[in-house]
């Protein structure tokens, strides 16, 4: 296991997305796109708070929901590391629902059609799905 300390984070501190959900959402798509492999180490709750400038709690938090939703697992000696297994999609399919209505929402509010939301959508996913 090697630890992840060149993982990028970018925080936006001006958006109206928390800053856990920032995290959340990064380690996500690093894990999507090959750029976080399971059974990779991420750095601990402490340096990456200090390393993007944040609460300790903000980065527990954000660990806690991956973990929770199955994309890490968390041990006292070897801290957050990628799952060597991501969850079953039944498992995630419920909150990725709620999502896209808020999704579609927005895009309806905004004037975007069914057809553009659903290129978008078509362009948005990834090519070919994570290895694991």
């Amino acid at each position: 296991m090697t630890e992840a300390y060149n993982m990028l984070v970018l925080v936006d501190f001006s958006s109206d997305t928390p800053i856990y959900k920032q995290i959340y959402e990064q380690v996500v798509l690093a894990i999507s796109n090959g750029s976080l492999m399971p059974g990779e180490g991420l750095p601990s709750v402490r340096r990456l708070s200090e390393d993007i400038g944040v609460n300790i709690h903000t980065v527990n938090k954000a660990y806690a929901v991956l973990r929770d939703e199955g994309y890490l697992r968390m041990s006292r000696r070897s801290g957050a590391v990628v799952a060597l297994d991501m969850p079953d999609k039944s498992r995630i399919i419920p909150s990725m629902k709620e999502r896209l209505c808020q999704l579609s929402a927005q895009a309806s509010i905004h004037g975007i059609t069914r057809e553009e939301f659903v290129r978008m959508a078509d362009d948005a996913f990834p090519d070919a799905p994570a290895k694991r």
